[in-house]
């Protein structure tokens, strides 16, 4: 499996390539090879892939774990911060909920970065479907559950 990446040529010289080469992760090696050339990485809207795939749940579960385990392993803080975003967004959506009951309407300020979020991320869609906000809502409890079992990998294969 894999994905497509673009980069500008000039990235890769004899030092970079000498790095890219010894990682497990092309994802992980040409982000820290781009940050440190001070070059910003961005979303392509019209590079966005059709990705046919026969793969079942388990196997892109299987897939996603892997990718994961391999992004900690080039970094332990992204564990670290992984954990505390996601715990801190599935933190904020629940008491958005709880305070409703205790001071009201007003408790419903505290969904707005995740209202944003499901706008923003709808509008890169090219198939746009309200079922994508659902997913969206949840996707905080699967990426903390994928964080949480890619620490558990003691081998990556």
């Amino acid at each position: 499996m894999g994905g497509s990446l673009a980069f500008k040529k000039e990235l890769i010289n004899d030092d970079t390539m000498k790095y890219f080469s010894s990682r497990v992760s092309d994802d992980t090696a040409l982000t820290k090879i781009c940050k440190e050339a001070g070059y910003k990485i961005v979303y392509v809207s019209e590079s966005q892939p059709i990705i046919n795939s026969p793969d079942d749940f388990a196997t892109f579960n299987e897939w996603s774990i892997r990718q994961t385990a391999l992004s900690i392993s080039s970094d332990k803080k992204i564990f670290y911060l992984g954990i505390i975003a996601y715990f801190s967004q599935i933190w904020v959506f629940a008491m958005a909920f709880a305070l409703i009951q205790l001071i009201g309407p007003i408790a419903l300020i505290f969904l707005a970065p995740t209202i944003l979020g499901e706008i923003k991320m709808n509008g890169r869609l090219k198939d746009r479907k309200y079922l994508y906000y659902a997913i969206f809502l949840i996707l905080p409890f699967i990426y903390l559950y994928n964080l949480l079992m890619a620490s558990r990998k003691m081998e990556i294969s």
